[in-house]
């Protein structure tokens, strides 16, 4: 066997090489939330004009309309959040047991005098498997946040975030 001897500058030139080498095998191939590729994420957003009926309402309902149910309409706060799913993506172990990603969609509206702000944006979790379970607002089971989507995750989000966009420029 051979060893050899490296400064920590040549140690981190080289891991970096070939985590960059992992990134990029990895996220071309699925599997950017394993190798570490995953990215902070990036909120869709957009602006609506005033609208005759309520604004949360008509967000509420284009969710629905496109497959998301919600879990939690709130109009005081101006936030409607889509049930909890299961991605059935894997992702890293959680002491040595096998997860899954779910994760939720939470759009934010802030009114405004002549137009509306909204905010698309993912809460995703790994979940362990054994014991997963999820109601309409809730997850149970061992889960960890999940701060950086993989691209996959982001485009599902920035496709929602479109769609609701143009659901909600319809009067």
């Amino acid at each position: 066997m051979r060893t050899h001897k490296l400064d920590v500058g040549s140690w981190l030139a080289v891991s970096s090489r070939t985590l960059f080498r992992v990134c990029a095998l990895g996220c071309g191939l699925g599997l950017g939330l394993l190798a570490g590729c995953a990215q902070p994420q990036r909120p869709y957003q957009f602006v609506t004009p005033q609208m005759a009926r309520d604004p949360i309402e008509a967000l509420a309902a284009s969710f629905t309309q496109l497959g998301y149910v919600p879990a939690l309409v709130d109009p005081k706060q101006g936030l409607v959040q889509s049930r909890w799913e299961d991605t059935r993506r894997r992702s890293l172990p959680i002491k040595e047991q096998e997860t899954v990603i779910v994760r939720r969609f939470v759009a934010h509206l802030d009114h405004g005098s002549f137009e509306n702000d909204i905010t698309v944006s993912s809460e995703a979790r790994r979940c362990v498997l054994i014991g997963l379970s999820l109601t309409e607002g809730d997850i149970r089971g061992t889960c960890e946040p999940l701060p950086r989507l993989d691209e996959p995750l982001q485009k599902e989000l920035s496709a929602l975030g479109s769609r609701l966009q143009q659901a909600m420029s319809i009067p």
